[in-house]
């Protein structure tokens, strides 16, 4: 659901779940260089006032280029950071992708193959990669992607976990233990599940069926 949510939405809907607001520029900070003006791909989302950079929320688009550029760190953005709020956006944002694509038009797949603990672009950022926390467990596929992701989440916590992983750092390595649970004591997974089956998107049961 979060790939449907977050890699099928736009730029806005991407920034609009991390961020609570458009970047802001401090002027304390700001050097003046005129280098996030040079970047910014929108024509006048930054402008200059009393020497200082300023961004307009209205125009900004939420690439953050700025905020990577900065060399003096003048420009940031207040990221989303509350676990039931980002989880009911991302039933939100799921809903509006299904609902625009079409049920009927999509078919789901999940490959629940070096299962990893934080998502590719938390661990680039921190430009690392880690152990997965389970063996491989194989593909599962359907039609409804809010089963799919119950099933493949208990799949998961039904593995054992591999030794060194973070997984083994949380001590939840014995089949049946809630791995995300004990990785993440202040998410719930299934909030946002049970949220996208309220919204219609699927249903949380399931039945799995195993292929050779």
């Amino acid at each position: 659901m979060k790939n449907i949510a977050i890699g099928l939405s736009s730029k806005e809907g991407k920034y609009s779940f991390h961020y609570d607001g458009k970047p802001k520029v401090d002027g304390g900070l700001c050097n003046s260089c005129g280098e996030c003006l040079a970047l910014c791909p929108v024509n006048g989302a930054i402008g200059m006032a009393s020497g200082k950079a300023m961004i307009d929320p209205d125009l900004c688009a939420g690439c953050l280029a700025c905020v990577a550029r900065c060399k003096v760190k003048a420009v940031c953005a207040n990221r989303r950071d509350d676990p039931l709020d980002l989880q009911i956006m991302l039933a939100d944002i799921a809903s509006a992708v299904v609902e625009t694509v079409g049920k009927e038009n999509a078919f789901f797949v999940n490959f629940l193959l070096e299962v990893d603990w934080l998502c590719d672009c938390e661990h680039g950022e921190r430009g690392w990669s880690d152990l997965p926390i389970v063996p491989d467990l194989g593909i599962a596929a359907s039609a409804d992607p809010v089963a799919l992701d119950v099933s493949s989440t208990e799949l998961v916590n039904n593995a054992p976990g591999m030794p060194g992983s973070r997984a083994d750092e949380a001590s939840a390595m014995k089949p049946g233990e809630d791995k995300f649970k004990a990785m993440f004591p202040n998410v719930d997974w299934k909030v946002a599940l049970t949220a996208c089956e309220r919204l219609g998107i699927g249903r949380t049961a399931y039945k799995l069926v195993k292929v050779d």
